[in-house]
């Protein structure tokens, strides 16, 4: 750095070195094709990584797709196991229901039957055959 100070001649020659040497017109070292070699091999590298975090992502999709695919399988045979056996009591529900109409109807004809015997029975004759005044009290 001595030199710079001293010699203005020699900071101006190696400013233009160094201008000339990342011109665009002059063939590039061993060290530039390397590095641009290698920014090229790093660009595939960041693309392989950015596919292996999709396929790790998709592979997690799936696998917990496939846990809450088979939990809802599940609950919608034991769903439909329990409709199953709601439409048999609401079968069951409903034949009780016909036989209690049924017996409602057959007890109101008995009913029914009963008081008109007992009509019969009431206008009928006397069971006693004497008369009222005969009878010992």
């Amino acid at each position: 750095m001595t030199i710079f100070r001293h010699s203005p001649l020699a900071l101006t020659a190696v400013l233009l070195l160094a201008a000339c040497a990342g011109s665009p017109n002059s063939p590039m070292d061993t060290g530039e094709l390397i590095t641009q070699r290698g920014d090229k091999i790093a660009g595939y590298g960041d693309a392989w990584s950015v596919g292996k975090q999709q396929v790790n992502n998709g592979e997690r999709m799936v696998a917990e797709s496939n846990r809450t695919l088979a939990k809802a399988r599940k609950q919608l045979a034991d769903a439909r196991k329990d409709l199953a056996a709601s439409e048999a009591k609401v079968n069951d529900a409903e034949e009780d229901r016909l036989a209690g109409e049924q017996l409602i109807a057959e007890g109101n004809l008995t009913m029914a039957r009963a008081e008109a015997d007992y009509s019969e029975v009431r206008e009928g004759p006397s069971a006693n055959s004497k008369p009222i005044d005969d009878q010992p009290f």
